[in-house]
């Protein structure tokens, strides 16, 4: 396994899930040398380009030769310049209007996302499933938030067919004190493409949005948290919540869109934390800027020529690397076809949601009961399995361990926020629908994905034989109860 082991004894509950199951699948390899394939954390598969990582070294000891400064609070000017510029042209058909004050640099892209929170004027809205570090960062500052569940309406974030966004921006009006309403405001992370769930929203839902924002909540602000959308595999599905801003012209909705990005997915380069964000808004990037100098002061400069220079290269390597990781994509889907268990086709990045409803019927096996009493503590593990009847039902973490122990596959679970600590937004037949969620992560060879995703379909089939064989054939008590049988002679056993 690349990624580096977690002490096994550190207390679950101090982990986030896909750290937890990390621990457990090293755990596991090592006591067991078996082999475990960890679909667990993003780190991309595809290598960084060389052209990039010379350019970049050069430009470094350019910068060190020719300054020995600090520089500014929100990066080297002339590096922000480049960001300014790289976007508008990606934009000419749009008076773009941005300079070196309308960027900032960050330590990776959750410095922008957490910065942006802390400022964020009213309820946070979290469309769920949401990249878990979110909740987090939202429960640090104390925020107003609003677990906004996507699930029932395919991920969809909006239109007319998805998920009611204005019902639940309404829902919280309403509930506001008559002052608060003449200022009510909010502020929606928009992870598009998506994660965990890897779903890429349509340019219809987007644009819905926009108008929603546009015409009705004229207050509200989206971070658009959008590292993953180079890797979207077809080009013309790469529109993102800015294009949907700029299309519906208003300079207004434009001003309240944060762009966060980083060179972490892309472009294959997660350990330089080299993250950037920009706003038409030179007061949002004021503030940020103000918020970061009281923490980090500043990224690495090595971090910003990285900025640079990726963006330079970005059409040709994003291009590739989207076809990298949509041939294991792809490779791991074909083997689960029609199987019921895949819940969003792979059409961006390099995650998909998998339901493991097929192990509902599973007794939880003791490992599990040990791994599950770590995580949630004893006493809670005990109420959710006995609630089950000792069975694996719909927990997400108990599935996932299963999964863990029985074919060695190590998925992160997808967990649902802390009930007392949001409002759920649910459709009417959701308890109906409800399913069992683990992300993966299709980062391996092609082959190595499309075995394991034959290995959770042979242990789909080895569990569905089990339940057919248990309804089928009575079980002892069952023949003993007969009131045919008078004796314990008749049965065949003996006392």
């Amino acid at each position: 396994m690349r990624n580096s082991k977690i002490p096994a004894s550190q207390p679950g509950s101090e982990l986030t899930p896909h750290r937890f199951i990390l621990a457990q699948a090293n755990e596991l390899a090592t006591n067991s040398e078996k082999t475990v394939h960890n679909l667990t954390i993003g780190n991309p598969t595809a290598l960084p380009s060389l052209q990039v990582l010379e350019s970049r070294a050069e430009k470094v000891n350019d910068f060190y030769i020719s300054s020995s400064g600090y520089t500014d609070f929100g990066g080297h000017k002339a590096l922000r310049n480049k960001v300014a510029q790289f976007f508008k042209e990606q934009y000419p058909k749009y008076d773009l209007s941005l300079d070196a004050d309308n960027v900032i640099f960050t330590v990776g892209a959750q410095e922008a996302m957490d910065t942006a929170i802390k400022l964020a004027d009213g309820p946070v809205i979290l469309p769920g499933p949401v990249f878990t570090p979110y909740h987090n960062v939202v429960n640090n500052h104390s925020k107003d938030t609003i677990w906004y569940d996507t699930t029932t309406y395919n991920y969809r974030i909006s239109g007319e067919l998805g998920g009611k966004l204005d019902r639940v921006l309404e829902e919280k009006f309403q509930q506001s004190t008559i002052e608060d309403r003449h200022n009510f405001s909010a502020t929606i992370i928009l992870t598009d493409p998506g994660n965990p769930t890897g779903y890429k929203q349509s340019k219809e839902d987007l644009d819905s949005l926009a108008q929603l924002l546009r015409v009705k909540w004229q207050n509200v602000r989206v971070i658009s948290d959008s590292l993953y959308l180079g890797l979207t595999y077809k080009p013309e599905q790469k529109y993102s919540f800015l294009d949907a801003a700029l299309a519906s012209n208003s300079e207004q909705l434009l001003d309240r869109v944060l762009y966060v990005d980083s060179c972490s997915k892309v472009d294959s380069f997660p350990a330089a934390r080299a993250g950037y964000a920009f706003s038409t808004s030179k007061e949002l990037i004021n503030k940020m800027s103000a918020k970061i100098l009281t923490s980090t002061v500043h990224s690495p400069i090595e971090s910003q020529l990285l900025v640079a220079e990726c963006l330079k290269a970005r059409h040709s390597y994003a291009e590739h690397n989207a076809q990298f990781y949509e041939e294991r994509a792809k490779a791991f889907a074909q083997s689960l076809s029609g199987q019921n268990i895949l819940q969003t086709e792979p059409n961006a990045s390099f995650y998909m949601i998998l339901d493991l409803g097929f192990m509902r019927n599973l007794e939880v096996s003791p490992a599990v009961r040990s791994a599950a009493a770590q995580y949630f503590g004893s006493d809670k593990a005990v109420e959710i399995i006995l609630a089950n009847d000792g069975k694996v039902g719909n927990d997400p973490m108990i599935a996932a361990l299963e999964l863990l122990y029985k074919s060695n596959i190590a998925t992160v679970p997808i967990l649902p926020p802390i009930e007392s600590q949001y409002l759920k937004i649910y459709s009417e037949d959701q308890q109906q629908q409800q399913k069992c969620e683990v992300r993966i992560v299709a980062t391996q060879e092609p082959h190595i994905m499309q075995q394991i995703g034959k290995d959770i379909l042979g242990l789909k089939q080895r569990l569905e034989l089990i339940d057919k064989v248990r309804s089928e054939v009575p079980s002892y008590r069952e023949i003993i109860n007969k009131e045919d049988l008078q004796s314990p002679a008749s049965t065949g056993f003996e006392r």
